[in-house]
């Protein structure tokens, strides 16, 4: 569903572009360096199937709070609204690099203070695809601020691993997970753009990207239909600035 809802948002983008063929001035591509912060909600777990009566274990709290670079490339087109309005549509693509957690302990309360092992990592990388649409108000020759709202899909990959040992006398219990999953992708991003030349700009800015709920494997003891437990975040989003090149076709 999410994937058709991306490829109906780049129709659209890819229609509107031949609408307004006859209008456009200009046909550029963006690329350069962004930096991200990680944030969500603090990690939950849920029992897939609880025993009625059961409660669930509690956890330290936690966020994905983390930053790393990523990369970016852009190809748009310029549609002039007024002598001092532009519209810009375009594809984009974003290429994340490895943001990380480590819980220790990970499971917390009056039992687990003497674990030799209570300890879980998880490591997210992704990529996002959007549709943006820039809107750029003219300053001068030189300058130009813009405001630019999107929306895509996150494919988001997490490799996570559950580490715990209550005692010497228990067994250590390793439990490795790894998932995929692709979210709607709300995006906006505000900068300033600067002339270079007639064909370069940088484009100075910064964005804040949706990624939804991250998923970080499902665990049990053993198989255990009773014990298997969710681990995730809610609100996962990364904010940043970039500085990007833009450079313009004649």
């Amino acid at each position: 569903m999410k994937t058709k809802l991306f490829i109906v948002i780049m129709l659209i983008l890819f229609k509107t572009s031949i609408w307004a063929s006859s209008q456009i001035s200009q046909i550029y591509v963006k690329f350069g360096p962004d930096y991200f912060w990680s944030q969500s909600n603090d990690y939950f777990i849920k029992r897939i199937n609880p025993i009625e009566g059961s409660l669930t274990p509690f956890i330290t709290p936690g966020s994905l709070n983390d930053g790393n670079w990523a990369g970016n490339v852009a190809i748009g087109f310029t549609y002039p609204l007024t002598s001092i309005w532009k519209l810009n549509p375009e594809a984009s693509y974003l290429s994340l690099g490895n943001y990380s957690k480590t819980f220790n302990p990970f499971i917390s309360g009056p039992y687990e203070s003497n674990d030799i092992i209570n300890t879980f990592h998880s490591t997210m990388k992704g990529k996002v695809i959007a549709a943006v649409f820039n809107v750029e108000y003219l300053i001068n020759s030189k300058y130009s601020v813009y405001v630019a709202p999107g929306l895509g899909v996150a494919n988001i990959r997490t490799k996570n691993a559950l580490n715990y040992q209550s005692s010497e006398d228990e067994t250590n219990l390793l439990m490795v997970s790894n998932e995929s999953r692709n979210n709607f992708s709300p995006q906006v991003s505000v900068g300033v753009k600067y002339a270079l030349t007639s064909n370069f700009f940088f484009d100075l800015g910064v964005n804040y990207i949706g990624l939804g709920t991250i998923p970080f494997g499902t665990y049990s003891n053993d198989a255990d239909y009773y014990t298997a437990t969710k681990i995730a975040a809610n609100n996962a989003h990364l904010w940043g600035p970039k500085l990007n090149i833009i450079y313009y076709f004649s």
